[in-house]
């Protein structure tokens, strides 16, 4: 259906009048005067910080100490841990992460972050705050029907573990790329984690979870 006449014509108009407006306001001399010039959105007062200026620097200010934090706590558990110091592979997903292979096949992921040293196994992520090796104790536990999986990251001297099973059972397993895992078919769950080092001491690492 056609518009009524009226309305067209008001509409022409209508563009007439501000196509004319815009070729005025393109023709008018621009003034040099500060006066015309119009303030900016976000000014502040004077004597006033800009709140959004000041979260995104003390946001920024955050990040890069927490970025610092992490890269000297990296620096020192280097020290303990050759996966760290091993140069990235194919294998790894980034800089800040390497891949691990258990003794049992399993394919695991070591860390350093803002919450320590991680290890990405089936149980998913588990950090423990750590900046030295006698301080680790980064250990991940994935519980199914079926049984339980147990994995860790130990230090370099650190030639097996020893778990305790909530039957009694002892089970001594061998460290390899820093890290063990193992399965533990169900009723029987994981205990106390001791290490063993290569000149076979034992240290009672972690207790019951």
């Amino acid at each position: 259906m056609n518009q009524p006449r009226g309305r067209v014509i008001a509409v022409l108009l209508c563009a007439i009048l501000a196509t004319s407006a815009g070729v005025a306001a393109a023709n008018r001399p621009r003034s040099n005067s500060s006066e015309s010039t119009s303030a900016a959105p976000n000014t502040v007062p004077s004597g006033h910080a800009n709140p959004r200026v000041v979260t995104k620097t003390r946001s920024t200010a955050a990040r890069r100490a927490t970025r610092a934090r992490v890269a000297q706590s990296r620096t020192l558990l280097e020290r303990d841990f050759a996966i760290l110091r091993r140069p990235q592979s194919a294998a790894d997903r980034g800089p800040a992460e390497r891949t691990a292979i258990a003794t049992n096949g399993r394919k695991l992921t070591v860390k350093v972050n803002e919450h320590g040293l991680c290890l990405e196994s089936l149980g998913g992520t588990a950090c423990g705050a750590a900046s030295t090796a006698a301080t680790v104790a980064t250990v991940a536990h994935a519980v199914t029907d079926e049984g339980e999986e147990v994995a860790g990251v130990v230090p370099d001297n650190v030639k097996s573990v020893r778990i305790t099973t909530s039957t009694g059972r002892q089970l001594d397993i061998a460290a390899q790329d820093n890290v063990f895992a193992t399965w533990l078919p169900a009723p029987e769950q994981s205990g106390p984690i001791a290490w063993i080092t290569r000149d076979g001491t034992v240290i009672e690492k972690i207790g019951e979870r």
